[in-house]
């Protein structure tokens, strides 16, 4: 009975605790809710004395970049070996 009582406890808890960590994080960045994160909030050490955010890490896409001929430089590589036909890799040309 006693083993039962804990495990019973343990899973409202658990959920408490999740509940609790998901509403807790962006309110303490000031934000409303996990929807309003954005690039510049998730930092990454880079060295043992650099930090930047995501903004600065990443090259981000616009609406239909992907779509023509002249892909960020970022993408040039990986769109060339890609294949619409198939998963395997191409032959960058």
């Amino acid at each position: 009975m006693i083993m039962m009582t804990a495990i019973t406890h343990a899973q409202p808890l658990n959920r408490r605790r999740h509940n609790a960590q998901k509403t807790t994080a962006p309110v303490a960045m000031g934000l409303d809710s996990a929807t309003e994160l954005r690039p510049w909030h998730i930092m990454r050490r880079t060295s043992p004395t650099e930090i930047k955010h995501y903004g600065e890490l990443f090259e981000w896409l616009t609406d239909r970049d992907l779509l023509g001929v002249d892909y960020p430089q970022s993408y040039a590589r990986a769109m060339s070996a890609s294949s619409a036909e198939n998963f395997k890799h191409a032959q960058a040309s």
